[in-house]
C-alpha cells in the first residue's frame, strides 16, 4: 500500500495506481519493475483527473516503449528461504514500424518463515508469476497504436491469518480435561489443521492510440 501525506489504505482508494494510464484495481504481482521508463508521484487531491478517489494522491507507473533495436537483459537471484528470483526483459522489431517486447518476473519461496505444529508443514511461503507483453505499431511520425497483455498470479499463505492463529488456541480448560499440551505457536507458526492460503489472478489486454 502506498501512503502520501499520512493518506492512503490497503485497497489502494486514497492512493490509486496507474500503469500507462490504467488504473489497477488490485495490484499485486502485476507490477514488473523491470520494463519501468518513469515514476509519477502527484501529491494532494486528483479529483479533477482521476476521480473521486484520489484523495491522498496518484502514483503513475509508465513502462518503456517497445524498440526496434534487439535488447535483452536477464536477473537471476537467489536469496534466504529458498527464494528464487528471475526477471527478464527483451525488445525487437518484428516488421516495419513494428516491435514488440515482453518482461517477465518470477518469484518463489519455496521455504515457509514458519511451520504448522498440526500438520507438520511449512506456513508463510510465497509465489508470484507476471508477464506484460506490447506491440507498437507507428503509423507515421505523429500517430502510433499499442496492444498490451498481461497476466499475473499471485499465492502464498495469508500473513493476518496466522497471526491471529497464534493468538489462540483450543483453551486451557480442555487442555486439563484431554492433558493435552498448550502452546502458543508464534508469529509465523500455527496450529491449525489447514494452512490459511491464497491464490489470486488477473489478466488484461488492450489497445491505445496516441500521437
Amino acid at each position: 500500500m502506498i501512503f502520501i501525506r499520512g493518506l492512503g489504505n490497503a485497497a489502494g482508494t486514497a492512493v490509486p495506481i496507474f500503469v500507462d494510464g490504467v488504473y489497477q484495481a488490485y495490484p499485486t504481482a502485476g507490477f514488473i519493475f523491470n520494463n519501468l521508463a518513469n515514476v509519477e508521484v502527484d501529491k494532494g487531491p486528483q479529483g479533477t483527473l482521476f476521480g473521486r478517489n484520489s484523495t491522498g494522491g496518484v502514483v503513475q507507473f509508465l513502462t518503456k516503449a517497445p524498440s526496434a533495436t534487439p535488447l535483452a537483459t536477464v536477473d537471476v537471484s537467489y536469496a534466504n528461504y529458498n527464494t528464487v528470483t528471475t526477471n527478464l526483459y527483451g525488445t525487437t522489431g518484428i516488421a516495419p514500424g513494428v516491435a514488440t517486447d515482453l518482461a517477465f518476473y518470477y518469484n518463489n519461496q519455496s521455504q515457509g518463515w514458519g511451520r504448522n505444529f498440526a500438520t507438520n508443514e511449512e506456513a508463510y511461503k510465497r509465489g508470484d508469476l507476471a508477464l506484460r507483453r506490447q506491440t507498437r505499431w507507428d503509423i507515421s511520425d505523429s500517430a502510433n497504436a499499442t496492444l498490451t497483455v498481461n497476466y499475473s498470479s499471485t499465492r502464498g499463505s495469508s500473513g493476518a491469518d496466522i497471526q491471529l492463529q497464534a493468538a489462540g488456541g483450543p483453551g486451557f480448560l480442555f487442555n486439563e480435561v484431554t492433558g493435552q499440551k498448550f502452546t502458543i505457536p508464534g508469529r509465523y507458526n500455527l496450529d491449525s489443521n489447514i494452512n490459511p492460503m491464497y491464490h489470486d489472478k488477473a489478466g488484461r489486454r488492450g489497445a491505445a492510440v496516441g500521437g
